[in-house]
């Protein structure tokens, strides 16, 4: 950072000395170092200083193609090498992929010769990419080259290129590898280190490594709480969506979904939201709401020239409402995009025969990956069909434990929840989960040492408290406010609150001095020194 710095203010210099051809030196000497899509953007507003003679400077078009590249400005890019025309083939094979010309980006990749190191990585990794698009052989050899010629933030971006193409080819252990590797060079780019943690994670979670996932999950959200990470906040929580999915935590899925919907700033990602809401009916038995809740998706954002991104989810719904027919019509719209779209086809197929009385129903799905989150989930809803392969998947129960020998501490279905032992949320859980679920709003005032001068101030903190427990529960219902009660949602099997032995009472939630906790170790020492006597 304090290189790009240290480069940023010298241009500045450089530019208030009106030394224009030093100038565009180093701005290409800065944008080849950027880290981060932020210091990309200050870069580019150092443009508007340049006088328009700057632009007849044979240094003019390289400089200002390294700060369209770093920006994605390609109208900018358009003005560059319409200056230079054929003599910098990488930013060619860049803009051609931005046109979505895969062919002509591998022509312009393809080229010899090219004589920058930085140019010849852009190069590489617009051929690599060219290659998946195309879906020619040699694109993963392709994107190990590139790889291996970039460095940085650069090396970071192929990375995570590669993972995705390696996972659209379900290729889910090579992706994750990928995915991992792409993070460490990425930490001063809160735009790509949010997306790449997002999708590290939605990798482990196809991949039934949960406690990875949500780890994985869990950085991201972090990442994408300010900044540039915002815009991949969608991405986060239709893992975290997934995640509770996987886990049986219906309520919690549904919250996710929602959440990512609401996130979403394209047709893409609204789409892929409402499909994830889809998938929490299905497992629901709501086979009614799920088919509304993709048709209305299909209604807002689904152009009627592109091809149809639900045909298969729809044709496994009407197998599940008992129509045949209809899920034989859909098969024949599915258009495959990915690996998730190919083994869905053939859960339909597998399970169109098996209906219809074949002979061997399975006999398709043998060769796929059925230690997969996928095949758990798909195995719940066909029970029968994936009976025949030997592989059972109940739902999960959904339990909790609550800890309070100690700080307090949460986890739910095994695996560990945030939560600020020392707030008044924390307690406040603690309480209910010692009596059982339910308590008055009148009970929890007096329980809880709580800020303000009256009733009405203790009031609305306790109000902030019930807030911040439903957040760090994972979903608005999680307590329920009716009049005068607080009740923990009937959702959740809450395991009873595990509380020290005798003989360690006083670190009974330790880092809270409530009254309910010290008339907790007040009653408890009685009963020691009695049994004592």
């Amino acid at each position: 950072m304090a290189g790009h710095t240290d480069l940023y203010d010298h241009l500045q210099s450089l530019l208030a000395a009106e030394l224009w051809k030093e100038a565009l030196l180093h701005l290409r000497l800065a944008a080849q170092q950027v880290g981060s899509r932020s210091e990309a953007r200050a870069l580019g507003t150092l443009l508007d200083r340049f006088p328009a003679e700057a632009e007849l400077l044979e240094e003019w078009p390289n400089a200002v193609c390294w700060v369209a590249y770093r920006t994605a400005n390609f109208s900018l890019l358009e003005r560059a090498l319409f200056m230079a025309p054929a003599r910098l083939p990488a930013f060619e094979a860049f803009r051609a992929s931005g046109q979505e010309g895969w062919s002509e980006a591998l022509r312009w990749g393809e080229t010899p010769g090219i004589q920058d190191q930085k140019e010849a990585a852009i190069a590489a990794r617009f051929r690599a990419c060219a290659l998946a698009e195309l879906h020619r052989e040699g694109w993963q050899d392709a994107y190990r080259r590139a790889v291996h010629l970039a460095s940085g933030r650069d090396r970071g971006l192929v990375l995570s290129e590669l993972a995705h193409y390696l996972s659209s080819s379900g290729q889910e252990a090579a992706a994750r590898d990928a995915y991992a590797q792409a993070i460490p060079e990425l930490r001063r780019d809160a735009w790509c280190l949010t997306l790449t943690y997002a999708n590290l994670g939605i990798t482990c979670l196809r991949l039934g490594a949960l406690q990875e996932a949500e780890r994985a999950l869990r950085a991201a959200a972090l990442s994408g709480q300010q900044g540039d990470g915002i815009v991949h906040l969608t991405t986060v929580w239709r893992g975290l969506g997934g995640l509770a999915l996987h886990r049986g935590q219906l309520a919690r899925a549904h919250h996710a979904f929602g959440y990512a919907l609401r996130k979403a700033a394209s047709a893409a990602e609204r789409l892929a939201a409402r499909r994830g809401s889809a998938r929490v009916y299905r497992m629901q038995g709501l086979f009614d709401e799920a088919m509304a809740e993709l048709y209305d998706a299909l209604r807002q954002d689904h152009a009627p020239d592109q091809p149809h991104p639900f045909s298969a989810d729809l044709a496994a719904l009407d197998l599940l409402v008992g129509d045949l027919t209809g899920a034989r019509r859909r098969l024949k719209q599915v258009q495959v995009m990915g690996a998730d779209d190919g083994w869905r086809v053939r859960v339909v197929q597998a399970e169109l025969a098996r209906r219809t009385g074949a002979a061997h129903p399975v006999s398709e799905l043998r060769d796929l990956n059925l230690e997969q989150t996928w095949a758990q989930e798909e195995a719940r809803v066909f029970p029968e069909l994936f009976a025949l392969l030997g592989l059972k998947s109940e739902r999960p129960q959904w339990t909790a434990q609550l800890s309070a020998d100690g700080p307090l501490s949460l986890t739910m279905s095994g695996g560990p929840v945030p939560l600020r032992s020392g707030r008044a949320s924390a307690s406040l859980l603690a309480f209910l989960v010692y009596h059982r679920g339910e308590v008055s709003a009148e009970r929890a005032l007096e329980a809880l040492s709580l800020p303000g001068k009256d009733v009405r101030a203790r009031k609305q903190q306790l109000s902030k408290a019930v807030a911040e427990l439903r957040e760090v529960l994972g979903w608005p219902g999680a307590l329920r406010t009716t009049p005068g009660l607080l009740a923990l949602s009937k959702d959740v099997t809450w395991v009873p609150l595990q509380v020290p032995p005798p003989e360690r009472r006083d670190l009974f939630c330790e880092g809270r001095l409530d009254p309910w906790t010290e008339e907790w170790k007040s009653e408890h020492d009685s009963r020691r020194l009695s049994a004592a006597f």
